[in-house]
């Protein structure tokens, strides 16, 4: 119970220092991301608020969700040639290399910018990762990679929590 008291006693102890003018920056129109969390998050509307509910649409049709899109292949990935002549197809698939280019990060991205889950792209992009990354012998997920002609398959946390945190934030927020 103490815990509970506590963080509802300092829930909002931000406002105190948040200006009207920087609030009414937050909330300009040009940015749909930012205007989504702060209506979220900072201002505390619903899910369900008309407001809400607009905002989030229009992000699926500003920049950078916009071009982020663009690269999506049909299958949700962002797996290019190149990608696949440096790491080897298997491991180019998983998503996760290069860094900040590769499918998983890509998903990172599009939730710390407020992505719509019920958008299909959106939808294919989840599917994707984990239907690329889900072991059926192990009942888990990790990346699958070749190694002197087998392939091999791993969890390794820092991929594994990018990966969630990429899925669970789309579907979540």
């Amino acid at each position: 119970m103490i815990c509970k008291e506590s963080s509802n006693k300092y829930k909002y102890f931000y406002r105190e220092f948040l200006s009207q003018s920087t609030l009414n920056w937050l909330l300009e129109k040009n940015n749909p991301s930012v205007r989504y969390f702060t209506l979220k998050n900072l201002l505390d509307k619903k899910k369900s608020a008309e407001e809400i509910i607009a905002v989030k649409k229009q992000i699926m049709f500003n920049p950078p969700v916009t071009k982020i899109l663009k690269h999506q292949n049909s299958d949700g990935s962002f797996l290019t040639d190149k990608m696949i002549q440096k790491y080897g197809k298997i491991r180019a698939k998983s998503g996760y290399l290069p860094k900040y280019k590769a499918t998983i990060w890509q998903a990172i991205f599009l939730a710390q910018l407020g992505a719509d889950k019920n958008d299909e792209r959106i939808k294919k992009l989840c599917n994707y990762i984990l239907d690329t990354n889900y072991s059926k012998k192990y009942k888990t997920i990790g990346s699958y990679y070749q190694r002197k002609g087998k392939i091999l398959f791993f969890t390794m946390p820092c991929y594994l929590g990018n990966m969630v945190l990429g899925i669970i934030k789309i579907w979540i927020l």
